[in-house]
């Protein structure tokens, strides 16, 4: 009945709407006996998965009575290797108020899309034991505690998809071997940044709000949702960058349906969206052109010239059903016609801002491998890439000197970095804008360091790259990672107790099994046998979880010494343990891991 209200008052305002004329309502309003709720997926970087779509198919929520709330009203698509920065809306609605102790998430795994870098077809996805999956998998997800909704609080529920932790790789066989591993986060103190994406419905340019249907990549609406923009609120319509009630106006030109996407927040205290930066008509994933996505390895014209750009990456069409993958496009630009912006940026660029190495995407006409982005209607993004190399030193004022071995998931060989215009990047002295970011994170000579920002314009002579983050890997947190399958090639001894986790391990990995120490930028090397791998956390608090194959229960722990005992007592009952993931600052000499979290999965 909701929905066709706001159908019926969507109708009925249709000629106001536009020059701002008519008000909004919210999509949800407030009742004194249910509160807003909003759901959003999020992941961390990997380095071997490029692609990885799945189907939600159920967001359940159980109450302390035992009933049970659905808040997925459609199955959502998602790529959950994208989400490196962002999480991604899935479910805004109103549900009893009260309190909830656990929840359960569904995966239909029958069309996920799984590519591995460097792969030009999708991989084969199995389960933990080698058997291909094809079906549903339905993961419990247990709190600590219960949580409350409350009619005056937006709860924020952020489903993070730990991608390392739940993916055993094989390269060579381009299968992975998959043990979905999540964490659910309630109201967290450090969200991401959410993302939405659906189509526009209305815009009230006076009170500086407009409503969205939210879409699964497939075209279902998920949740209507009504933003707030503000006057620092960018946008960018069309590829044409502008700020607030501009914004606005031109937001509201666009027509019934265009595709949005807007990033913000929940308001805290109501059920709409702060919105900080939107992306509207052409210029998003589904906005009517093809769409490729890649780093510039290549580029060929200089300044103030029609360029022709080489990219390397994967395309869609504009229905999102036909693929390339780990291609090599040409892509034709016009120095005055094609329109050039920055992720969240207000500023509008032009090809000339446009280098080797930078990660972008191209929104034109694609035939075979060859883009036309050379009309008024063609948007190139320059998007938020990531720089990996040993530092040549500490910080000499606001510069950093990088030995480049990679960008992104890419080797700094495959660039052609002679095309990169007056002052090309020498890839073994990069030279990063870091500002005050490298303050107080110990980068000296032994350091490898990882930036996240854009490559400088063609023209520019100053720094080669701009940061907008900064870690020094070297004392990064680490990944200690097992997975074992009982009774093939691995055979692993587990002992604990209240204050440490020992995995006696020996034996060769089979297939879908692996003991590793993952590093992220710095890559994994093989978990020593000696001294015994241990896992332990002297400090109070963390984030731990205990997952019970056979019985499909999980237990949260916010003690390391209850995670670790309740795993003792588990094991000493005859449970083994098939995998162990443990994230925080590992020390080699000693073969031992500071785990702040933690996931074990017995059965």
């Amino acid at each position: 009945m909701k929905l066709l209200k706001h159908a019926a008052h969507a109708a009925l305002c249709a000629s106001l709407l536009w020059s701002g004329s008519c008000s909004q309502e919210d999509p949800f309003n407030s009742t004194t006996t249910t509160g807003p709720v909003s759901v959003a997926i999020t992941d961390a970087a990997s380095n071997d998965i490029v692609v990885f779509e799945v189907d939600v198919t159920g967001i359940q929520l159980k109450r302390v009575s035992g009933a049970t709330v659905s808040v997925l009203s459609t199955t959502a698509r998602v790529d959950l290797a994208s989400l490196v920065d962002t999480s991604n809306l899935l479910a805004s609605s109103r549900v009893p108020i009260g309190a909830y102790t656990s929840a359960t998430i569904t995966l239909d795994l029958s069309n996920a899309r799984c590519l591995l870098v460097g792969k030009t077809t999708t991989a084969t996805l199995r389960d933990a034991n080698g058997v291909a999956l094809t079906g549903t998998i339905t993961v419990p997800l247990q709190l600590g505690s219960p949580f409350t909704v409350a009619s005056t609080a937006h709860r924020l529920l952020e489903l993070d998809f730990d991608i390392d932790q739940s993916f055993v790789v094989d390269m060579v066989g381009n299968s992975v071997a998959l043990e979905p591993a999540f964490v659910l986060r309630v109201d967290p103190t450090l969200p991401r940044q959410i993302v939405a994406v659906g189509t526009l419905t209305s815009v009230d340019t006076v009170g500086s709000t407009f409503l969205g249907n939210v879409r699964a990549l497939g075209g279902s609406v998920i949740s209507t949702v009504l933003f707030q923009a503000s006057g620092a609120t960018v946008f960018q319509i069309d590829g044409v960058p502008s700020t607030g009630s501009a914004g606005l106006t031109a937001l509201s030109g666009l027509p019934v349906d265009a595709p949005i996407q807007c990033f913000g927040s929940v308001a805290p205290t109501t059920a709409r969206f702060n919105v900080l930066y939107v992306e509207a008509g052409v210029g998003t994933y589904n906005g009517g052109t093809d769409v490729i996505e890649g780093h510039i390895v290549g580029r060929t014209g200089g300044a103030g010239s029609d360029a022709v750009f080489e990219v390397l990456g994967f395309s869609s069409n504009p229905a999102h059903t036909t693929f390339l993958y780990a291609t090599t496009f040409l892509v034709n630009t016009s120095f005055t016609d094609t329109h050039v912006v920055r992720r969240g940026s207000a500023s509008a660029f032009d090809v000339d801002d446009l280098s080797v190495g930078q990660l972008v995407r191209v929104f034109g006409t694609l035939s075979g491998t060859t883009m036309s982005a050379n009309t008024t209607t063609s948007v190139i993004r320059m998007q938020p890439t990531r720089v990996f190399g040993p530092a040549a030193g500490a910080p000499a004022g606001t510069t950093l000197t990088l030995d480049l071995a990679r960008v992104d998931l890419l080797a700094d060989t495959v660039f052609d970095w002679a095309d990169g215009g007056f002052t090309p990047v020498d890839p073994n002295a990069l030279v990063a804008n870091v500002g005050a970011l490298g303050v107080g994170l110990g980068i000296n000579s032994t350091s490898s360091v990882t930036a996240i920002g854009y490559f400088s314009g063609i023209s520019d002579s100053g720094p080669d790259f701009t940061a907008t983050a900064l870690v020094n890997q070297s004392t990064a947190a680490s990944l200690l990672f097992v997975r074992n399958r009982p009774g093939l090639g691995l055979n692993v001894l587990t002992t604990a107790n209240a204050s440490q986790i020992q995995l006696n391990v020996s034996g060769v990995a089979a297939t879908g099994e692996v003991a590793i120490v993952d590093r992220g930028f710095l890559g994994s090397i093989p978990l020593p046998t000696a001294p015994t791998p241990t896992v332990t956390h002297p400090a109070v608090n963390g984030f731990y979880s205990l997952r019970d194959r056979t019985n499909q229960t999980v237990r949260i722990f916010t003690r390391f010494s209850d995670f670790s005992s309740a795993l003792q007592s588990d094991i000493v009952q005859g449970a083994t343990l098939v995998q162990l993931g443990a994230v925080g600052a590992y020390t080699q000499g000693i073969n031992t891991l500071d785990a702040t979290v933690a996931a074990a999965v017995v059965e």
